[in-house]
């Protein structure tokens, strides 16, 4: 009778651990951050189908920043992710500069111009020894979008997508993007 119920017990216990153990998954989409809405200071996507969260070693610079305010009498938005635990780092800039940001409005990336008056989207990546890396920028050709899902002056969340290309004609394509971050 003892040994049933021990049994039973022990059953039951690797039943519940099981169930309770999450596999890793062998897609990459469902190890993003969920999409919310809260300020959960969360920033994920996809870089050529590789996951890309922000994570920092140490040092003064933040993993993840956001940063509304005003220039030449336009409101501007940008949201910058970085994440340098592997060989090497990859930052994440997007930038919105357009007549007023609201919450559900779409944005399109375009191209970058030298004073910042347009909305674009950058993927930078430095290998272990590069100093300052290869930008991969938006353009008038290779687009993007943002859309503002939820926006105050605590919080700034949304969904991204972008492709770019570099200098030397390299693209890298920029997917299933998401945040929520808190201002």
């Amino acid at each position: 009778m003892k040994i049933q119920f021990y049994a039973t017990i022990l059953i039951i216990s690797l039943v519940a651990t099981g169930l309770a153990c999450k596999k890793k998954s062998n897609n990459p989409i469902d190890d993003l951050p969920s999409a919310t809405t809260t300020g959960a200071n969360t920033f994920g996507c996809l870089v050529n189908g590789e996951l890309f969260i922000p994570k920092v070693k140490s040092g003064p610079l933040g993993a993840l920043k956001a940063n509304y305010d005003v220039y030449n009498s336009r409101p501007f938005l940008s949201i910058s992710a970085r994440n340098n635990q592997n060989p090497g780092s990859s930052d994440i800039l997007l930038f919105i500069n357009a007549s007023s940001i609201k919450q559900g409005e779409n944005y399109s990336l375009t191209k970058r111009n030298q004073d910042n008056e347009k909305s674009y989207g950058v993927y930078n990546y430095r290998g272990p020894k590069e100093s300052y890396g290869t930008d991969y920028n938006t353009n008038d050709q290779l687009t993007g979008n943002i859309k503002i899902t939820y926006f105050d002056k605590y919080i700034v969340a949304g969904t991204f997508w972008f492709n770019a290309v570099s200098d030397a004609g390299e693209k890298v394509e920029i997917r299933e993007g998401r945040f929520d971050i808190k201002l």
